[in-house]
């Protein structure tokens, strides 16, 4: 006889099972099989057998599984069953029109097909690492189920109002980018999300008020996940292992300078984590582990340094984008004022009035339109230091905001501390960023000050605000 189909026991090795004109079974590692087709029927093809039992033994025919349980389709036939690793009461099948699963040993089943097509599925196999579900579909390539932990514990989730399932570790992989086309020649399937996989049960609809809360060994927040998915059943979301990016300037821009800026916060270094879900008044947390990428050679301390360097950058990005953001406020309010004390000189015989808005007696309104206009360029020219003023990106000259970012990128970049050079330009970029900062600072608790005293009460003041830290 060929073999159809052999079958170690995972808790026997000396136990095999073979499809060879009929189920047999061999007790001493494959030496000699005895048959045990009085217990079975049919021409069988495959086998599965039961991790918690061995003793129980599933067989499909070559005509297909002859599975009738109430609610799989009654078109086509069942191509395989396979039974959980970790959850007796937990099966797959794979059917002509799809994947199902069933919570109660096979009595009853529900599909799980999401946004796989109604195709033959002819194999199911459950990875024991990565708690994967991989699917083989006719025509269809290999569609995988990343993590079916949830699915193992949706009964227990479902006694509560919410809940969060266990996160399994994530990895820090270094990945490199590729911006050349590749063209036809390669074909590559969508990747897995890049991260961990947070999955949690709701039992009502939490629209737009879940939160996942990402916290270090220390108990600090390192990053928030506002509104993550708050649908009524299973949700997932994913947390790409990165801090939480800059503090952005409320035009949008800065959150990235082409090539080599910023792409968001730095990554974490390998360690255990808190995650905690946030949603109908309940606070629920579990723990993270995550791992460095198993291909590189790299101490903690090495990472910590890195982080460090990193975290000191998006500092200082953080402060240039406050600093961009008063500088684009006080200039619009000073545009204003300009125009406003124009308008004011102006008479109804079209000539200057040149004292009575202004409370400077010697100058009049010229002369505090004029302070105006000299306040607004001084804003202007240090506006031009700060970030690129243009729409042509990379292409146009970098200023402190892109050259933060640039050095930012090149030390986070790599899986490696920042070395002797990239230290001495932080610590540059630092003192050019605390210049900016005073110049911005002087303005705002001298030079605007100055100008609201000149100007009338009948004509609007600029509001200079808080001092930037």
């Amino acid at each position: 006889f060929y073999y159809n189909d052999l079958r170690v026991d995972p808790k026997d090795p000396q136990r095999v099972y073979a499809v060879a004109g009929g189920l047999q079974v061999s007790r001493d590692g494959g030496r000699n099989f005895e048959r045990i087709a009085a217990n079975v029927h049919g021409d069988h093809q495959a086998l599965w057998i039961n991790p918690f039992n061995p003793n129980r033994i599933l067989s499909g025919s070559d005509g297909g599984f002859q599975v009738s349980y109430g609610d799989l389709p009654t078109k086509g036939y069942v191509h395989v069953v396979r039974e959980d690793l970790k959850n007796q009461n937990l099966m797959f099948a794979g059917t002509e029109l799809g994947i199902f699963a069933s919570w109660d040993g096979g009595s009853r089943w529900s599909s799980i097909r999401n946004n796989l097509p109604p195709v033959a599925v002819n194999d199911l196999q459950i990875h024991p690492r990565a708690h994967d579900l991989i699917i083989a579909t006719h025509s269809r390539g290999i569609w995988i189920l990343d993590d079916i932990t949830p699915l193992r514990r949706v009964a227990e989730a479902m006694a509560s109002d919410a809940y969060v399932f266990d996160i399994r570790p994530a990895t820090r992989y270094q990945i490199r980018g590729k911006e050349a086309s590749l063209g036809q020649k390669t074909f590559v399937a969508e990747n897995p999300p890049y991260g961990a996989i947070i999955d949690y049960y709701l039992r009502a609809e939490q629209e737009d008020s879940v939160t996942v809360v990402i916290a270090d060994k220390a108990g600090r927040t390192i990053r928030r996940i506002a509104h993550a998915p708050g649908a009524a059943g299973v949700n997932r979301t994913v947390w790409d292992l990165r801090h939480e990016e800059p503090v952005p300037a409320a035009s949008g821009r800065g959150r990235g300078c082409g090539r080599s800026g910023s792409q968001g916060g730095p990554l974490v270094v390998p360690g255990k984590y808190r995650v905690t879900l946030e949603a109908g008044g309940k606070r629920l947390s579990t723990s993270l582990q995550v791992a460095m990428d198993p291909r590189i050679t790299i101490t903690q301390a090495d990472l910590q340094a890195q982080l460090d360097a990193v975290l000191q950058l998006q500092e200082l990005t953080s402060k240039v984008n406050a600093v961009i953001d008063r500088a684009e406020n006080l200039s619009g309010q000073l545009t204003r004022l300009s125009e406003t004390l124009r308008t004011a000189a102006i008479t109804t015989d079209g000539k200057a009035d040149d004292g009575p808005v202004a409370r400077d007696g010697q100058t009049g309104l010229a002369g505090v339109r004029q302070a105006a206009d000299q306040t607004l360029e001084r804003i202007r020219q240090l506006r031009r230091k700060l970030t690129r003023a243009g729409s042509m990106g990379y292409r146009e000259p970098p200023q402190l905001r892109e050259m933060i970012q640039s050095t930012s990128g090149a030390i986070g970049g790599a899986a490696a501390p920042p070395t002797d050079p990239q230290k001495v330009r932080i610590g540059e970029l630092s003192a050019q960023t605390e210049a900016v900062l005073a110049e911005m600072n002087a303005i705002v608790t001298k030079t605007i000050p100055d100008l609201n005293a000149r100007v009338s009460d009948r004509q609007p003041h600029v509001l200079a605000g808080p001092l930037i830290r």
